[in-house]
């Protein structure tokens, strides 16, 4: 089983798609993601080697920061700002 940035990814299905069930990516990040990992976007999730697992996590964007951005977007909208 694959695990990024929190998220179990489904096994059975084509990475491409498997990685849209992260928060924040849709087809066309995840599109941008496997192709900067040098991954085909044809191979399924369970057939991933190491080698491949840790370059899409190097590829994608720190959870961290996209958490922050949503907490401070959130906080100008309580407060009007």
């Amino acid at each position: 089983m694959v695990r990024l940035v929190g998220v179990d990814l489904p096994r059975n299905k084509r990475i491409l798609y498997s990685l849209t069930y992260i928060h924040g990516i849709g087809l066309t990040s995840a599109k941008k993601i496997v192709e900067l990992a040098d991954i085909s976007p044809e191979t399924r999730t369970n057939d991933l080697t190491t080698e491949e697992t840790v370059a899409l996590r190097q590829t994608l964007p720190n959870p961290r920061s996209r958490a922050d951005e949503r907490s401070r977007t959130h906080v100008r909208k309580r407060h009007g700002g």
